[in-house]
């Protein structure tokens, strides 16, 4: 790409439109969700003229530029223009005009009252409007076919022209009685979550590959559309200078909790989705986490409406306590995760099952092969709590045993046994005295000796 002056760029923001960078001789936008991100900041303009060199730029129509455009467009545009001068005079195309690759386009100031949306083809064949949610090329943009935009006349800061009533009443939609619109704080990041947001954009703009360069104009224009108070300038490449030193396409946190918990065993979907939602919380300890619907539904192979339903079931439980609310297009909900035994406090353990000879460390287990399967390797020694510590979920793995003690009047009481991953279980004694769960570790039932032992001479 070869770099463009932005001098007429940045007087045109000086007059309060909004822009936008679009493909180099071409009309797509640069920037997702444009409609809301066009400015007409200089600094941000300037950065999207380094990180897009040779773009075009695009003026963004509606009444936050104050602008709106008729667009004369080729032939038949030109045959029902000339059909509206016969009719109402020239003085009203005595505006700003950009000449076009097929005609002209006149802009207008935006009218105080109504509203001008997108149409084509309702004043007549040819001629287009662009109002709300709509944007035109401006100079110095160069067409698909190699011709440049030029004003017909220099812009010496001159503004729009008003556009006569009978025009606007042909183009306005108009409403009795129109509230205000506020500009919503959607996407604002507080202080306090500054430093912690810009950093995990920062790390996921390294996985998909960005350089130093490119990752710093990113977070600066974040910083200043987003941050409040914005961070200083400083900082935020200081963001960008450590999340640069990782790899390019480092792991991803949701990969990463989808792998811990393939270790896990779980009986149900629902369960793998608690396990991978505690995961995420482990990771971002006392932060909010986000749970992608379609990328979980992908890892558990179903559609994306069933781990929506298990969300909003670990919602209702109390293991999920929604921390931002979701706005379609514009922010995701995010939740904080809490253990997902809070509501089975007062679930009590099974009675022992008595102990048989055990040949591995698990009670119940044999010394025969399992033919075609692969038995876990009993694990002792860290499974016993320590009398009078308590451990938080954010300090233990998920997959843990353990068994909660209180101390009353200085003496042990009866052991609570829990599950981190099986909220509803039985347990079993090993043979160094610890409680299991049999879903975790399954108990071997003596009943079933005699098939294992057939099963391994096969």
């Amino acid at each position: 790409m070869t770099p463009r002056p932005i001098d007429s760029v940045l007087r045109l923001a000086a007059m309060g439109w909004r822009l936008l960078p679009c493909a180099e001789r071409a009309k797509t936008p640069l920037i997702r969700d444009w409609p809301r991100r066009a400015s007409y900041d200089a600094d941000i303009i300037r950065r999207w003229a380094q990180k897009y060199a040779g773009c075009n730029w695009a003026v963004a129509c509606g009444a936050d530029s104050g602008v709106w455009i008729l667009d004369v467009d080729g032939s038949p545009g030109s045959a029902s223009f000339c059909l509206l001068v016969s009719q109402y005079g020239a003085d009203w195309t005595r505006t700003l005009a950009v000449t076009t690759a097929r005609g002209k386009h006149f802009y207008f100031s935006y009218p105080a009252t109504g509203e001008i949306r997108n149409s084509a083809g309702k004043l007549g064949v040819g001629l287009d409007v662009r109002g709300e949610g709509g944007y035109v090329l401006c100079p110095p943009s160069i067409h698909p076919s190699g011709a440049l935009y030029e004003w017909t006349s220099p812009l010496n800061g001159h503004a729009p022209a008003s556009a006569p009533a009978w025009l606007l009443e042909r183009v306005t939609v108009t409403s009795a009685a129109r509230p205000a619109i506020q500009a919503a704080e959607v996407g604002i990041i507080p202080e306090g979550r500054r430093n912690d947001t810009l950093t995990r954009a920062g790390g996921y703009l390294r996985r998909k590959g960005l350089s130093l360069p490119e990752i710093e104009i990113e977070l600066l224009e974040r910083n200043a559309r987003r941050c409040r108070p914005p961070l200083a300038e400083q900082e935020v490449r200081q963001i960008a200078l450590s999340v640069s030193r990782y790899p390019v396409g480092g792991p991803d946190p949701l990969e990463q909790a989808w792998a811990a918990t393939e270790a896990q065993i779980c009986s149900s979907n629902y369960e793998r989705f608690v396990a991978l939602a505690l995961e995420l919380q482990l990771a971002r300890p006392g932060q909010p986490v986000a749970l992608p619907l379609k990328r979980i539904a992908d890892l558990l192979g179903c559609d994306w409406t069933q781990p929506r339903a298990y969300r909003k079931r670990a919602v209702l439980t109390g293991i999920l306590h929604r921390a931002g609310d979701y706005i379609p297009h514009r922010r995701a909900a995010t939740y904080r995760v809490t253990h997902p035994l809070r509501e089975f406090e007062n679930v009590t353990p099974t009675t022992e099952h008595p102990l048989i000879t055990p040949t591995t460390g698990l009670v119940g287990d044999c010394d025969f092969p399992v033919v075609g399967e692969q038995r876990e390797k009993p694990v002792v020694g860290d499974m016993a709590p320590v009398v009078g510590e308590q451990s938080f979920p954010s300090e233990r793995k998920s997959s843990e045993i353990s068994c909660d003690v209180e101390i009353k009047n200085g003496k042990p009481q009866t052991p609570a046994p829990r599950c981190y991953v099986h909220p509803v279980t039985e347990w079993w004694k090993r043979i160094d005295g610890d409680l299991v769960c049999n879903r975790c570790h399954p108990k071997l039932q003596p009943s079933n000796f005699g098939q294992l032992a057939k099963g391994a001479a096969v």
